[in-house]
C-alpha cells in the first residue's frame, strides 16, 4: 500500500513539473482597443484574436454622433 502512494506521489509530482513547464514557455497577451467605430475593425480584430488567445481583451467602443 505504502508503495502504491509513493508512486502515485511521484506520478502527480511528474505531471506538475510538466504543466509547469509547458506554462513557462508562453507570456500572458492582454489586447486593449480603444475607439473602435467601425464594424469591420472591431471583426478584424476578434479574428486576430482567435489566433493569439489573448488571456484578456479590454474594448471602447467610440459611439457615433
Amino acid at each position: 500500500m505504502e508503495n502504491e502512494q509513493d508512486l502515485l506521489h511521484a506520478n502527480i509530482h511528474s505531471r506538475a513539473k510538466d504543466i509547469v513547464k509547458m506554462r513557462g514557455n508562453r507570456q500572458e497577451l492582454i489586447v486593449v482597443a480603444t475607439l473602435l467605430g467601425r464594424i469591420p475593425n472591431l471583426a478584424g480584430l476578434a479574428r486576430t484574436c482567435e489566433v493569439l488567445h489573448p488571456s484578456v481583451m479590454i474594448l471602447s467602443i467610440s459611439a457615433r454622433t
